[in-house]
């Protein structure tokens, strides 16, 4: 949802989340920062455009053996396409991959809100089990689903989606490990490589990952 902020007399935000003014800095040249980050911009004079929010994907990954390709693929193509995106983690300043790679987190778990993003997107690995049941993990994929984002999960993540009971009913595919757990959760399986069901999309492996930007 975008929300109008009204910034002094004759000046107008929009932004992707609820703020209040005293969040709001303007920087000059015509920009302005919400708590510290650049995120919309600033308007001023009588005849006030709207001005859209910026796009941003927040994307999760384990704090160690998280899948370097299915996070690296997935956020070039993003950011190719012109979004903003942010990593998300539990517990760390930088999330270790399962060949040593190495990403700067932005967002710790625990502080992560859906209404923030465009989408939300689990990135896969041996490591992203730990998430499985994590509570933030878990409400963040229920917020997504109830706030219409598009949320995603590549390889074994779609198992957070089924125990955040977001799945049940809907068409869903997964790494063969997992697949079990999502029909105990009334996923309709499919053995697709990436399929998409509404605004839930899910990914087979990293071998899909380019596959998953198309979905």
């Amino acid at each position: 949802d975008l929300h109008v902020v009204l910034f002094g007399s004759s000046k107008l935000v929009i932004t992707g989340s609820q703020v209040n003014e005293d969040q709001i800095e303007n920087l000059g040249n015509g920009t302005v920062s919400i708590d510290g980050e650049e995120r919309a911009t600033l308007n001023e004079g009588s005849n006030v455009q709207s001005v859209p929010a910026v796009k941003s994907i927040l994307m999760v990954v384990a704090p160690s053996g998280y899948r370097e390709e299915e996070l690296e693929v997935p956020l070039k193509a993003f950011e190719n396409a012109g979004y903003q995106v942010k990593i998300a983690s539990r517990g760390v300043e930088s999330a270790t991959g399962s060949a040593d790679g190495r990403v700067r987190v932005d967002v710790e778990l625990a502080d992560a809100l859906a209404e923030d993003y465009t989408a939300v997107v689990f990135v896969g690995g041996g490591g992203a089990e730990v998430l499985f049941n994590d509570a933030d993990a878990l409400r963040l994929a229920r917020d997504a689903v109830e706030k219409g984002k598009v949320i995603a999960a590549i390889r074994i993540d779609p198992s957070i989606l089924a125990n955040a009971d977001v799945l049940e009913g809907k068409r869903a595919t997964s790494f063969s490990s997992d697949r079990e757990n999502l029909l105990s959760h009334e996923a309709q399986f499919v053995s697709e490589d990436v399929d998409t069901d509404g605004r839930i999309v899910t990914d087979q492996g990293p071998y899909q990952a380019q596959g998953f930007c198309g979905g």
